[in-house]
């Protein structure tokens, strides 16, 4: 293993962004170019390059090395096109943007740097002497092409680039010292804790499918150490170079704590082995409110310029990488602490996050994730999986309504309306200031233009931000040449010069103007259309609602015809294919391009707000659109408050998981409740090599009574006052049985609401605590400091609280702590709209419509409520179920084994002996 070669691989793209960049975070500016360029973009590619000539060749592979004394590194890429002609060669580099072309000056610096860097590497394997770039930038709209020609000798070129290998290599040596470090600490590590019963299994079972590269389903028992099962065997797979990183993903912060804590076990152990935790933006970020650009944040301001040299430092200071040591970084380089986290989980062993910075196509890390990252070895841990499937049904979907184009379009013209009054009164005027830019220059990053190379950032250094964007000289850089030594030393400058200043200013200003007015007319236009679409998808959907006999008909089955239907819920819907919606998907992409041009003009305030929450959530549902198959559905609705919606709602995420997941090469899904196996493996991957492993609880099953309570019931026509005394009876008898603390769950607000007041108004002495909507973090702590030890002999506490809810997984409550729980129903989820359509689709699949979806999913929030209770070998505790359901077979058989064999039936009138019983055997 030592004599493996170590190869560093970096894509042009990935190295010119990293090692050129500069200046501000912005996210005024940039941001559907980079979400539409792999879409729209490669469609335009492939058109440009057509039009090419003989000797023309397009996507032509390129690839350079460089031996340095530990490792090999090495840079590859793909070339656009490359045009020759006998010793003549041309290096074409294609570029779509939604930017008006007239307004693209000069390259943008990174676009140029990349085609330098085909060039250098295509001109040294064919002894060209010089070669010629070609910079096409193409709008994505009109498809018109303006290009920049440049030609360089391959000296310049050799200089250039290597002084860019230089500057990188500072990051590859530090990379490659690690990498070594790591390794050596991980030979002879062995497992920190004595193996409890089939941990060992496990950890053997994991380190195989790592081997193997395949995916693993486990299901294991809360208590037998999951994390630490698969964290230490993915550990000893990177020391041994099958694999580059780990990604521990997770769906609730209180899991993340656990993975950040086998981590740091590893590491006193003496693993060398550095792991982040990504925080949400809104936790890392300075502001109330994250606004990432410079006019809102300071930190935004040049960012870019020092953001790589905090990066070094913390990495070379080899200190933690918490929450609070990456805010003290970055407040000391003045930098964004979110996006610095980003970018240092680039040389992290291994990454914690939650699920969709890996799988949610609107906020997954571009770095390994994006169209244009590439397949890397990763490997994905992923905890709590069984929330993965709806989780990922929601990441998968999207909807639009025809009311939001009409809010826009109004909010246009309000702007277009402010721009004739300013027009009449002069400009600039302060009134207007909060619709436009404070410097009137063009905000896109396609309008950037820099020079590429190591000696810009020096030239850059003392131009202001608005030269940089707009490739113009401002006045302070152009005049100095011609202020008189006098003004200089009094600071004056002369009336020509004010002049001059104010002239260009006025002009800069009126083309801003121009631009504006011109791109709020055509966004208008855009929107207008897509109003018209969706107001006909509507009369549509009223035309066939008519047809009683159509509507029952289509939906008993949506998925074979396009039609209208009335929900259990009482929305009016119709069903689409996916062709018969092309219209406005195509109108979406033309106004996406439009209003980032408006943005990019329109300064701080609540139009520019409005407009951007807008922009978003249309380049969303494209981005969605763009993964439509047959596994989606989409149906139109209107709301109760007469709102028409658009929605693609996606029923089964397994390939788009599968997608994600293929960027990796090994994949262990982890749960104490994936039951029954079969179903989540249908539904988290589409691969057919998939395998599963069942881990026995290690834990005596004489320590735990499980009761259903048979004369109870839940069902919705049960639901009566009579009903909810009995159930507030049930608790009070397990809790009079045994003093200690219990938590009892329910399958909604309403019925918790319902119950704990009769349980209250019955039983005044006991103490409760009741879990609340939309609870904030500190009212969460809270309610779990009730239950952070055990009660003093004799008292205890009831806990209320709601099924699939934040208390019924991933809280650890061992010992006295907890010693049992009461679950109120069989959890099924409420009867909706899209619970019907999957049952539907299910139905036509595999004949299971009822069981994948409503019972399978309520089973699994029983199971995670039990799980609460006996957490350790030493811990003993009830579980009562109360619903004579669960002794239905089709219930029994979603049971775990001991489940099934353990269940003991109990009513009421003897339900306490049973209980008093199983503590007197303690």
């Amino acid at each position: 293993m030592k004599d493996e070669e170590i190869i560093i691989r970096t894509s042009v793209r990935a190295l010119v962004e990293f090692i050129l960049r500069s200046g501000d975070l912005d996210n005024r500016r940039g941001g559907w170019a980079e979400r539409e360029a792999m879409a729209a973009g490669s469609r335009v590619h492939r058109k440009v390059q057509g039009r090419r000539g003989t000797g023309y060749q397009a996507e032509v592979p390129l690839r350079w090395q460089k031996k340095e004394k530990t490792y090999t590194l090495v840079v590859e890429g793909r070339a656009d096109g490359i045009l020759t002609a006998g010793k003549n060669a041309m290096i074409e580099e294609i570029k779509g943007v939604y930017a008006d072309l007239e307004r693209i000056t000069e390259p943008v610096n990174v676009h140029l740097a990349q085609a330098m860097c085909y060039a250098w590497i295509y001109g040294s394997q064919n002894n060209l002497k010089k070669i010629r770039i070609c910079m096409t930038y193409v709008n994505l709209e009109t498809e018109a092409e303006k290009k920049f020609m440049e030609e360089y000798t391959l000296e310049e070129l050799r200089d250039w680039f290597m002084n860019l290998i230089a500057e990188y290599e500072r990051w590859s040596d530090f990379q490659v010292h690690w990498t070594e470090k790591r390794n050596a600490s991980v030979h002879g590590l062995e497992f920190p804790f004595p193996y409890r019963k089939g941990q060992h299994e496990l950890v053997v079972d994991i380190y195989r499918t790592i081997l193997r590269k395949k995916q693993l389903f486990v299901q294991a028992p809360t208590g037998i150490g999951k994390t630490m099962s698969a964290v230490f065997p993915a550990v000893h797979a990177l020391g041994e170079r099958k694999a580059d990183k780990i990604f521990y993903l997770t769906a609730r912060t209180i899991t993340r704590t656990v993975a950040e804590e086998a981590f740091l076990i590893l590491r006193a152990k003496g693993v060398s082995c550095k792991s982040i935790t990504i925080t949400a933006k809104e936790k890392m970020c300075i502001l109330d409110e994250p606004d990432c650009n410079p006019a809102s944040c300071p930190r935004a301001k040049g960012h870019f310029d020092r953001v790589n040299a905090a990066i070094f430092e913390m990495l070379t200071e080899g200190r933690d990488y918490t929450r609070e040591t990456l805010q003290q970084q970055a407040e000391k380089w003045n930098v964004c602490p979110f996006e610095m986290q980003l970018d240092l989980s680039y040389f992290m062993d291994a990454v914690i996050c939650d699920y969709n910075y890996v799988f949610d196509p609107n906020a997954k890390l571009k770095r390994y994730f994006g169209e244009t990252g590439k397949t890397g070895d990763y490997l994905f841990l992923i905890d709590e999986a069984h929330n993965l499937v709806d989780r990922g049904r929601e990441m998968y979907s999207a909807q639009i309504f025809r009311e939001d184009f009409q809010d826009a379009g109004k909010l246009a013209k309000e702007v277009l309306a402010h721009l004739d009054q300013t027009e009449t009164t002069g400009f600039p005027d302060d009134s207007g200031a909060s619709l436009f830019s404070e410097t009137g220059v063009l905000q896109a990053g396609t309008g950037e233009g820099r020079k590429a190379g190591a000696e810009a950032a020096a030239e850059r250094s003392g131009i202001p931000a608005e030269a940089a964007e707009t490739g113009e000289q401002p006045a302070a850089v152009t005049e100095r040449a011609v202020i008189p030594a006098a003004a200089a030393e009094t600071g004056e400058l002369s009336a020509a010069t004010t002049v001059r200043r104010k002239s260009r200013a006025d002009e800069k200003e009126r083309k801003r103007r121009q631009n504006l007015r011109y791109n709020l007319t055509r966004m208008r236009k855009t929107l207008q259309k897509c109003s018209r679409i969706m107001l006909a998808y509507r009369k549509e959907q009223e035309a066939q609602e008519e047809s009683e006999a159509c509507v029952e008909a289509v939906w008993k089955n949506p998925f074979d015809e396009s039609g209208a239907g009335r929900g259990r819920n009482g929305l009016r819907r119709k069903y689409f294919k996916r062709n018969s919606v092309e219209e406005l998907f195509t109108q979406l992409v033309n106004l996406a391009g439009q209003t980032e041009e408006v943005l990019s003009d329109m300064g701080e305030g609540e139009h520019r707000k409005s407009l951007l929450n807008f922009y978003f959530q249309i380049s969303d549902f494209l981005n969605i659109g763009d993964l439509l198959d047959e596994n989606y559905v989409v149906y139109s609705a209107v709301t109760r408050q007469d709102r028409f919606l658009l929605r693609l709602f996606c029923v089964n995420p397994a390939r788009n998981l599968q997608n994600c997941l293929n960027r990796g090469v090994s994949a262990v899904f982890l749960s104490a409740t994936l039951l029954p196996v079969r179903y989540y493996m249908s539904l988290l991957s589409s691969r057919t090599d998939n395998y599963a492993v069942a881990i026995p609880s290690p834990f005596d099953r004489n320590n735990r009574l499980l009761l259903i309570g048979q004369d109870v019931s839940t069902l919705y026509s049960r639901r009566t006052a009579g009903e909810f005394e009995k159930i507030a009876d049930y608790i009070y008898a397990a809790a009079s049985a045994r003093r200690g603390n219990y938590l009892a769950f329910f399958p909604s607000y309403q019925m918790l609401q319902d119950v704990s007041e009769i349980f209250s108004e019955k039983y005044p002495e006991e103490k409760t605590a009741v879990q609340e909507p939309c609870m904030e973090e500190k009212q969460r702590e809270e309610f779990l400091r009730m239950f952070q030890s055990a009660p003093p002999e004799g008292t205890g506490r009831i806990g209320f609280c709601v099924m699939g809810g934040i208390f019924s997984e991933g809280i650890d409550l061992t010992g006295e702590r907890l010693i049992g729980v009461i679950i109120a129903g069989t959890g099924i989820p409420q009867i909706g709209e899209e619970r019907e359509l999957l049952k539907n689709y299910y139905d036509r699949k595999n004949g299971s419509g009822f069981d994948y979806a409503y019972r399978i999913p309520g089973m699994n929030k029983v199971l995670q409520s039990a799980g609460r209770v006996i957490r350790t070998a030493h811990d003993r505790g009830v579980i009562l179920l109360l619903d004579s359901r669960f002794d239905m077979q089709e219930n029994r058989r979603l049971f775990p084994a001991d489940w099934r064999e353990d269940a003991r039936l109990c009513s009421l009138s003897n339900v306490k002996d049973s209980l008093q019983s199983f503590w007197q055997e303690d």
